[in-house]
């Protein structure tokens, strides 16, 4: 393998492995990550220091916010219809979306 050809990991979530992703126009395939999984584990391995959004937050700002051109890839594992509710509640109390799901295939916001 090359390093043209070579996969980045993430440090620390061997665990959260669910697979590979084909990206179309890229040389090279990436691992994908469960998010949710990520985020537990930074939370579990704070002992009881880290709330839950704060291991969210840190996952958002230190993880994602550090991927690399041809990095992992982390996916939020829902069904469609976990989907089209989450959705339909976006921007209430209980409607938990990243801003990054509410956007169009132009990644336009969709309102």
């Amino acid at each position: 393998m090359t390093d043209n050809e070579r996969v980045w990991k993430a440090d620390g979530f061997d665990h959260c492995v669910i697979g590979i992703v084909l990206v179309p126009g890229e040389s090279r395939e990436r691992i994908v990550y469960d998010a949710m999984k990520c985020i537990l584990t930074i939370q579990l391995s704070s002992g009881d220091e880290c709330s839950f959004e704060e291991a969210q937050e840190y996952f958002e700002f230190n993880v994602l916010g550090s991927i690399i051109d041809g990095g992992p890839a982390y996916v939020y594992l829902k069904t469609l219809d976990e989907i089209e509710s989450d959705l339909d509640h976006a921007g209430t109390a209980d409607g938990f979306i990243p801003e990054r799901y509410l956007m169009d295939s132009d990644g336009e916001t969709v309102h």
